[in-house]
């Protein structure tokens, strides 16, 4: 709900917004769906996030239960501030950049998803004239006619109300930007002004997430036919298309910062988060902290390379850590504070993955 300054979200009513996917009912907290998502900020409680999910990112009947991370661990409601990073590196003086691949060139305002030229706001009216927010002569639905490659979904710092405010220098939607293009990706790697911290984010054919509206390449993992066409957590029913996709994609994107003249500037990391959970779980109920199978997982894989580190050893971590370690990982690079639940007392920066002599 773009720059509503009057919206009270969820951190601000206590209402849980529990979006209930499976259509079955479930056991949601609370309310089902609080509506339009209000700018993100204020202070508050965020919801306890349950060991195991069976009401809101689940595939009736084929899956039932999820693991929200390994079926036996579950997060506490803990007090949240309605700010991000972003925030703590313009108040630490700091600079950041939200990196958007198709990205409309008039920028992330409002726009909840684009192929890069028309978006979700595009009309397709033939009675007016032709311009960037008209379009007639393609397809009159643009669900079906317009793959939606950018998604407000992967631009988390879109969601907070700083950011839409701008109110403060260096915090505002100027800072989301596209691949191309002068301040672009390519551009600012090319010419090393780059921001202290980048946040990169592929487009949606290229992430290997996949449109249905898409190329060959860019289709949805077809799955298989005993999952009712969902995918199980295995290789079969994958895309291998859209897999060849996105390892181009983040082949470019590595060798780009490597080449960069500042990638031999200082101490540089590149962090690559490669989400593999799939929705696959269970159709049964799971036996209380039995877990869950190694392939139904929510896990997150992550791959780390340094500038500064000897690149003829490779470190396999063993330990556990969460999204919260990766985010409290890169705030202790930059000197900062811990932020929310980077604040847990079992949440501990990835030492062993970037250097304990950095630490």
């Amino acid at each position: 709900d773009w720059h509503n300054t009057g919206c009270r979200n969820n951190l601000l009513t206590g209402i849980v917004n529990a979006d209930d996917d499976s259509g079955t009912g479930g056991h949601p907290p609370g309310q089902i769906d609080t509506g339009s998502i209000c700018p993100i900020g204020g202070f508050g409680m965020d919801a306890r996030t349950e060991a195991v999910d069976d009401w809101n990112e689940t595939e009736p009947p084929v899956f039932n239960f999820l693991a929200n991370m390994d079926g036996v661990r579950s997060l506490p409601a803990a007090r949240t501030f309605g700010v991000s990073i972003a925030d703590q590196l313009v108040n630490a003086g700091l600079s950041w950049k939200s990196y958007q691949e198709s990205l409309p060139v008039a920028g992330a305002d409002g726009i909840g998803s684009s192929n890069g030229t028309a978006t979700d706001l595009t009309t397709f009216d033939a009675t007016r004239p032709v311009s960037p927010a008209n379009l007639p002569g393609t397809p009159t639905s643009p669900v079906s006619g317009v793959v939606a490659a950018y998604a407000v979904k992967h631009n988390p710092f879109a969601y907070f109300a700083s950011v839409q405010n701008g109110r403060e220098r260096g915090l505002s939607l100027d800072q989301v930007v596209g691949f191309d293009g002068k301040g672009g990706l390519y551009s600012d790697l090319a010419t090393g002004h780059v921001p202290s911290y980048a946040f990169i984010a592929p487009n949606q054919c290229n992430d290997q997430h996949g449109r249905g509206n898409g190329d060959a390449f860019c289709q949805y993992d077809p799955g298989v036919a005993a999952y009712g066409g969902l995918t199980n957590g295995a290789q079969l029913g994958l895309n291998p298309g859209l897999s060849a996709q996105a390892d181009t994609a983040i082949k470019r994107i590595v060798t780009s910062i490597t080449s960069s003249p500042v990638w031999r500037w200082g101490n540089n990391a590149i962090v690559i988060v490669w989400d593999e959970n799939d929705y696959s779980g269970l159709a049964a109920a799971p036996t209380a902290k039995a877990g869950f199978a190694d392939g139904n997982l929510n896990r997150v894989v992550l791959t780390v390379q340094l500038s500064y580190a000897d690149g003829s050893k490779a470190v396999h971590s063993q330990n556990f850590y969460n999204s919260f370690s990766l985010l409290k990982s890169i705030e202790a690079g930059f000197g900062l504070p811990c932020l929310n639940h980077a604040c847990d007392k079992d949440v501990a920066v990835m030492s062993d993955l970037f250097g304990a002599r950095r630490w």
